[in-house]
């Protein structure tokens, strides 16, 4: 695992442990970020990718759809610095997508 994805995942897990149930897990080359036992996002060569969702609107003009890794779905790609720079914001659109997650898993 490169130094710049670690600090990133760990910069954000300290930004989400203050609101919610927080967790990263090494996998595939990177991190996996989950919110209350949900993907919510990834961490892939120092960049900050969030699933795409019905909150997707909030993530238009702030974040680039891109893809984590070779093969894999487009994701909003949030912009270097993210987390340092504006840490509020990255946890309330990453709790929003995890709420909207959660309720299209159960059906809501």
């Amino acid at each position: 695992m490169d130094p710049a994805t670690r600090a990133v995942a760990e910069d954000l897990l300290e930004a989400l442990s203050e609101s919610a149930d927080a967790s990263v897990k090494a996998m595939f080359g990177g991190y996996c970020v989950y919110l209350e036992g949900k993907v919510v996002a990834l961490v892939c060569d120092g960049s900050i990718f969030v699933k795409r969702s019905q909150a997707d609107h909030e993530l238009e003009g702030w974040a680039t759809l891109d893809t984590a890794y070779p093969g894999a779905r487009p994701t909003w790609r949030l912009p270097d610095g993210a987390v340092p720079d504006d840490p509020d914001r990255v946890t309330a659109i990453i709790q929003r997508v995890a709420t909207t997650l959660l309720l299209a898993s159960r059906g809501n």
